[in-house]
């Protein structure tokens, strides 16, 4: 049997990321805090009744987790710590860095000479003002180039992430790390009973859909909802991110009581009443990655091209069906 133990480091409740107000803005110190507590309690907290001591399997998530191999490799390691560990980084969207100023490394606990593993240099055009040096420390890029694997979350997504277009500033350095360690993937997944609306409990009405992707930003659909509301529909918004978003999901809410609908935040049960909608918007941004969990709730249903990143076209499952759906949005 299966024994998972979970160690909780308190430093604030709610939300991890931010508020109504925008992001927190000791984001960096509070994933640093976490990096920290994990890299020592396997070595000091008695889990499932002992310490699980160095040979340790660490799988780091995106930036908020990466410091962890940074810190494998420049603290542990160079005292003798977790010399037969081993760290993978996955990587979820790299369109979340969590950059932050160069001056902010001596927050990390790291060596002087460990900054290269972490400075990054934006590019002229990114940056602020005439002044601004560009200088700056990137978590990814750390753990990157310290990590012993890399796994993103599906084969299509291990692909993107190594070109400009989708690597996000880190292509480079990507590409250059799968000759030494490759990139490779783990599907995303959901329980299939549970997020299937022919039979999901919280939906009064059960069915299956025919059609269903989404390719576009959410930007798009800001700009084309003043006019589909003037038409006899219902919309309905979940999802909680940049302030800019919210407020706007708040604001038509606020316009359009009778037509519109929005949940800043995510709910399980109600996002799973959202199976009741004929169409389903599922937004990207160019960088993301087409994994969340309504794509995945409507996978048996759906198979178009512009979803290949979860598909595979050999598939037992799905056989060489692709070309039989169409894309409605």
């Amino acid at each position: 049997m299966n024994i998972w133990t979970y160690v909780f480091v308190d430093h604030r409740h709610g939300n991890p990321y931010g508020d109504a107000y925008g992001e927190f803005e000791d984001n960096q110190f509070c994933f640093t805090l976490l990096c920290h507590a994990a890299c020592e309690a396997p070595l000091v907290l008695p889990l499932g009744g002992y310490t699980y001591g160095e040979k340790c399997l660490f799988l780091a998530n995106d930036w908020h987790a990466g410091l962890v191999l940074v810190l494998l490799a420049a603290k542990y390691c160079l005292y003798g710590f977790y010399k037969d560990a081993r760290s993978i980084v996955v990587i979820h969207n790299l369109a979340h860095q969590g950059v932050e100023p160069a001056s902010t490394y001596r927050n990390f606990g790291l060596p002087p000479e460990w900054y290269g593993a972490l400075g990054w240099i934006f590019p002229t055009w990114a940056r602020t003002h005439a002044l601004d040096t560009g200088e700056a420390v990137n978590i990814p890029k750390g753990a990157t180039v310290t990590a012993d694997r890399i796994l993103t979350v599906s084969e299509g997504y291990s692909r993107e992430i190594t070109t400009p277009e989708g690597g996000d500033v880190l292509d480079e350095l990507l590409s250059s790390r799968k000759t030494v360690v490759n990139v490779h993937w783990i599907t995303n997944g959901i329980d299939v009973t549970e997020w299937n609306p022919s039979r999901d409990e919280h939906i009064p009405s059960h069915y299956s859909l025919d059609d269903l992707s989404g390719k576009k930003g959410i930007d798009i659909i800001f700009s084309v909802a003043p006019d589909l509301l003037q038409d006899d529909v219902q919309f309905i918004m979940l999802g909680s991110g940049e302030k800019q978003y919210e407020d706007w999901t708040r604001a038509t809410e606020a316009a359009f009581k009778d037509k519109f609908r929005g949940w800043v935040g995510f709910n399980v049960p109600i996002s799973q009443l959202q199976g009741e909608n004929l169409i389903c918007l599922c937004p990207t941004q160019p960088g993301s990655t087409e994994c969340g969990y309504y794509v995945l709730n409507f996978m048996k249903e759906i198979v178009y091209e512009g979803l290949q990143i979860l598909v595979d076209n050999n598939d037992a499952y799905f056989g060489n069906a692709m070309h039989s759906f169409v894309t409605i949005f």
